[in-house]
């Protein structure tokens, strides 16, 4: 009689084991659905977000682009180098050159150049700052 409740009692143990795993698995596959959605939100939020940044990157380069004044990155990039004292008279000189092959070549060509001579500038400025620390630390140490 102990032999038959206790086989009893395993078989009632293993309908509950079987119906947990099918629970178990029941919740595997709500968790792997719900996964695959959240991966296919992400997607879409990030080629909406992708699609705005870009928009608005080229929108600001057409507005750049549409004016006839220097890029203004440029120009932030040189008041990041040049120092203060130097940036106006530099700034002003790369304007005119800016003006003047703008008159003779167009927008685009003057939009170069303007680049290629604001990283022209940039070595040099950068080499002048180098040396005038060490100069200055040299100074400072004797």
């Amino acid at each position: 009689m102990k032999f038959y409740t206790s086989l009893k009692n395993d078989i009632a143990q293993d309908e509950k084991l079987r119906q947990k795993i099918a629970e178990l698995r029941q919740t595997r596959a709500a968790l792997r659905q719900a996964n695959e959605e959240l991966k296919l939100s992400m997607l879409n939020l990030y080629r909406a977000l992708s699609e705005a940044l870009l928009s608005k990157f080229f929108s600001l380069l057409k507005e750049d682009n549409i004016a006839n004044t220097p890029p203004k990155t440029a120009e932030y990039l040189l008041y990041l180098v040049v120092p203060r004292k130097n940036r106006d008279a530099l700034l002003g000189d790369l304007q005119e050159d800016f003006n003047e092959v703008l008159e003779k070549f167009g927008l685009r060509h003057a939009k170069f150049h303007y680049w290629v001579q604001a990283f022209r500038s940039i070595p040099p400025l950068l080499t002048a700052s180098l040396i005038g620390s060490v100069v200055k630390y040299f100074k400072s140490t004797t």
